[in-house]
């Protein structure tokens, strides 16, 4: 991996080692910050280099509040060039504001009511008024796009010296925070060069709870005219799953003519093959979550490991297994190491996102989950993912909400466990579509594309 002061000593152009292109990649989400996210444009980096592409990346300095994973970063090929900038995180940032006002206030000011909802109880019309232009300001800041906005002019001014000094054949951004995607557009127009926008998670413009006296049609509308712009100049677009194009064109009907590729995520074999073979324990039947308690032999078969950070739901189901010895909270880990925890499961447990697009969305992990072969038991809706397991031959599939028909089937893995017969055929050829270099591939045959037009 090639840093800030190095590059200044590398010229892509005239050295012989270099590939025959360069993409500049405006990503937020990248190593050593573990951010499922970041590996995407990992493999990315990793791999390129094997089609004929050198990377150039403009990320953010690693936070101390972030879990970070080294591992990921010493993957990264020499010839590419890594740019960090400074990060201001609007949320953040009103989060401190809003401690240290609770702070000059002093206890007396405490309440279990939101800040907002003392201030709008209060009859005066000028306080009243602040308080509804506080929530407004707050709204901006946090959904237009998001509240990295102000990484945009980092993000731009460190791209733009990459611009003016070295030869860039196309500007590739991806998202979650969509301010990547504003500050890849900007670059791209100001330059003249082709812009391919990555979704890994789909950009829902969907205005907030209206403040009391503002309207949120203005918000609304300033975020959709900013993803149409972005889509209008895009030379190539990058989904995830098989629904997103045709969501895509219903929302912008322009779309209809073009192109927009479907790229998933993926899993790569080397962050298998340098982790020990490991095995489930014969003694006990492994899965990553669960809430069936009733039956007395499953319960001191079962192993429960739940691997990464308190979401802060409901932890009274998590508090009483763990009294029963049954689960045992890992806490965040380093890739390698969480991948071979999952490799000691004998089930591997998905939740699938419910609610807007929850039918199209396929989490990043499905992909890691397929290449260790283990059954995958999927706590979801018809849908994208869904059909994926289907066809590995992997996946088992509950409705969410159907308690009775999520008990009968971890009782039924149960039953295959205590029998030998657990694990099923996986349909490796299709498995293998999946791996990282294979998707790689693709992607650069996208920013082919988009050099070309």
């Amino acid at each position: 991996m090639t840093t800030d002061a190095a590059m200044a000593r590398i010229d892509p152009v005239s050295s012989t080692m270099s590939p025959a292109r360069t993409v500049l990649m405006i990503a937020y989400a990248f190593p050593p910050e573990a951010y499922v996210g970041g590996r995407r444009t990992l493999k990315y980096c990793k791999y390129l280099g094997q089609f004929g592409w050198r990377s150039i990346v403009v990320t953010i300095k690693p936070r101390p509040d972030a879990f970070q994973d080294e591992s990921l970063s010493r993957q990264l090929p020499p010839d590419v060039v890594v740019l960090r900038t400074r990060d201001t995180d609007a949320a953040d940032w009103l989060a401190r504001m809003s401690a240290w006002r609770s702070r000059r206030r002093g206890p007396a000011a405490t309440s279990t009511a939101p800040l907002d909802n003392r201030d709008a109880t209060n009859t005066s019309p000028r306080r009243m008024w602040f308080a509804r232009f506080k929530q407004f300001v707050s709204r901006c800041l946090l959904e237009c796009p998001d509240s990295h906005v102000f990484w945009v002019p980092a993000a731009f001014f460190r791209g733009a010296r990459v611009l003016l000094t070295r030869r860039v054949d196309v500007i590739y951004s991806s998202s979650p925070p969509h301010s990547s995607h504003v500050a890849a557009f900007l670059l791209a127009r100001c330059f003249g060069k082709p812009h391919v926008v990555d979704f890994r998670d789909p950009w829902i413009v969907n205005g907030s709870t209206r403040p009391p006296g503002f309207s949120q049609g203005p918000l609304m509308r300033v975020q959709t005219r900013v993803k149409r712009a972005i889509l209008a100049n895009a030379a190539n677009v990058v989904v995830v799953t098989p629904g997103e194009p045709d969501e895509l064109r219903a929302e912008f009907p322009r779309l209809a003519e073009r192109r927009i590729a479907v790229i998933t995520n993926g899993y790569d074999e080397e962050d298998f093959s340098t982790a020990a073979t490991d095995e489930p324990d014969p003694a006990h039947v492994t899965i990553t979550h669960t809430g069936i308690e009733a039956n007395g032999h499953l319960k001191d078969a079962l192993r429960i490991n739940l691997i990464g950070v308190d979401d802060g739901g409901d932890r009274a189901p998590v508090r009483r297994l763990a009294a029963a010895g049954i689960l045992r909270s890992r806490g965040s880990q380093p890739h390698a190491a969480a991948l071979a925890w999952a490799r000691r499961s004998d089930v591997l447990l998905l939740l699938s996102r419910s609610g807007t697009h929850g039918s199209s969305h396929i989490p990043a992990k499905v992909f890691e989950y397929l290449a260790i072969g283990r059954p995958i038991l999927a706590i979801a809706e018809p849908g994208a993912l869904t059909e994926i397991l289907d066809r590995s031959g992997l996946g088992v599939t509950v409705r969410p909400g159907d308690v009775q028909e999520i008990q009968r089937t971890i009782l039924s893995l149960y039953a295959r466990w205590r029998a030998g017969t657990l694990r099923g055929r996986a349909d490796g050829s299709y498995i293998k579509r999946f791996d990282r270099r294979v998707l790689t591939e693709r992607f650069a045959a996208v920013l082919e594309e988009a050099v070309s037009r």
